[in-house]
Order: structure tokens, then C-alpha cells, then sequence
């Protein structure tokens, strides 16, 4: 047994529901992502449509958060260093304090053994850091190029 068709202007107001849904959703989601990549493509069905119904303030709109992006990114090595300097506060200060209370005879000191392993896992840990910090060098840089691309493309379409 068949279903009975639909009638027309059920299948019309349908049609209008699903119009309106779109055109709601692309004015008011996703207004804070960045969703335009370097080669000038749009991410997304729901931001091209948004790229659709706002038109020009849709790219005015991507630069100024490309243009945040870009000053984040920026400001990222300065917070990094600032976090690595403040690790390396802290270990100083455990180093010190543990060397006070071996010192002081509250904890025996590690043998010869056990602080051999602690200095080779420090050793691995600095190599492991110089790796991350290289890889995360790479990434930023090629983050802040992807970034500028962006935005020379973006100025174009914000015209």
C-alpha cells in the first residue's frame, strides 16, 4: 500500500519552513568563528550560507576575527615564555627545598642509583621540550603565514 501524496501546499510550507531555518541559522550561529581558511574557502555549509545572507559584513566580519587570530597568535611566544619561566621557578624552588630537608636530615638523600635515573629523566625531559618547543615553533610560524593569508584575501572581499 502506497502513502497518499502529499498535498502541494503542505509540500510548499515545507519547503518555506526549511527556507527560514537556513536563513535563521546563518544570521545568528557562528558569528564568532573563523570560518574562511588561507585559499579564501568557506568551512561549512552553515557559514556559506551566512556568507550569503550577510554578504560584505559576513568578510568584514572574518577579517576582524582574523585580525584577532593573527594578534593571539602573536602574543602566544610572550606567554610561553612567561609560563616556561615561571616552571622554572617553581623547580628551582622544589630543588631547594628538597636540598634543604635533605640538609636538615628529614628525608635521606636518593642513591647513587636512584639519583641517576632522576638526572637522566631530566635529561629526557629537556630533550622532549627542545622537540615540543621546535615543533611549536614550526606550527606558530606557519600558523601566523596561514593567518596573513587569510586576512590579505579577506581585505579583498571586504571591499
Amino acid at each position: 500500500m502506497r502513502a497518499p501524496p502529499i498535498p502541494p501546499a503542505l509540500r510548499m510550507t515545507a519547503i518555506v519552513g526549511a527556507v527560514i531555518v537556513v536563513v535563521v541559522l546563518a544570521t545568528y550561529s557562528g558569528d564568532r568563528v573563523l570560518s574562511v581558511d588561507p585559499k579564501g574557502d568557506i568551512d561549512g555549509l552553515v557559514s556559506q550560507a551566512r556568507a550569503a545572507v550577510w554578504g560584505k559584513a559576513f568578510w568584514k566580519h572574518q577579517l576582524e576575527l582574523a585580525h584577532d587570530a593573527l594578534r593571539r597568535e602573536r602574543e602566544l611566544p610572550a606567554l610561553l615564555a612567561k609560563a616556561e619561566a615561571a616552571q622554572r621557578m617553581a623547580s628551582n624552588e622544589v630543588r631547594t627545598t628538597m636540598e634543604d630537608l635533605y640538609r636538615r636530615g628529614v628525608i635521606p638523600r636518593p642513591s647513587a642509583a636512584q639519583q641517576q635515573a632522576a638526572d637522566l629523566r631530566r635529561q629526557a625531559d629537556a630533550i622532549e621540550a627542545a622537540d615540543n618547543r621546535e615543533r611549536s615553533e614550526a606550527h606558530h610560524a606557519q600558523r601566523l603565514l596561514e593567518l596573513q593569508q587569510t586576512i590579505a584575501i579577506l581585505e579583498a572581499r571586504a571591499r
